[in-house]
């Protein structure tokens, strides 16, 4: 599969300093559609150890998020705008329920949405990566941290700035 789809071999036009990664995936699923599918066990997991600063960390998410536009995939693409849309109405829907500008409940029931949904997605991710601990009361904290940083990082993957990797400057 990986030869048939010439590996990791950019498409035409679609050239990055990184995302060889997505570039394969997006060409796998095209070529072989229905057949791909998540490897869910412990030996399929690939370790990114983490960064010892924040700039670093965003300047790791920034780049992943930059990779976005190299899939192929409408579907992933929407669904990313739209988590994308829905953190950041919830970021500004604070303000706006502060000065009455939306309803009290409509902000409540949109945070109450992030939080049970984003519990059943760590749960199962705990379950398989059996860290059960990671779930405490820190998580409505973590949730509205979460949604910063979705808002962020989403907003700064839009922007033509450039960011660094591997000692390299590159331009999204």
């Amino acid at each position: 599969a990986f030869m048939a789809v010439d590996g990791y071999e950019s498409e035409a036009g679609k050239e990055s300093v990184s995302g060889d990664d997505m570039v394969l995936l997006s060409k796998l699923l095209r070529k072989y559609p229905g057949q791909v599918a998540f490897a869910k066990t412990p030996q399929a997991i690939v370790s990114t150890p983490p960064k010892s600063d924040v700039l670093s960390f965003i300047q790791q998410r920034w780049r992943w998020s930059a990779k976005t536009g190299l899939n192929q995939q409408i579907s992933l693409t929407l669904t990313l705008g739209l988590v994308w849309a829905f953190h950041v109405g919830l970021l500004v829907g604070i303000p706006y329920a502060i000065f009455g500008l939306v309803e009290e409940e409509s902000l409540y029931m949109g945070w109450g949405c992030k939080l049970a949904v984003d519990y059943v997605m760590l749960r199962t991710a705990a379950q398989h990566f059996e860290r059960e601990g990671l779930l405490d009361w820190t998580y409505p904290v973590q949730s509205f941290v979460h949604a910063l940083y979705v808002a962020c990082i989403g907003t700064l993957s839009l922007l033509p700035f450039e960011f660094e990797w591997k000692g390299r400057r590159a331009r999204r």
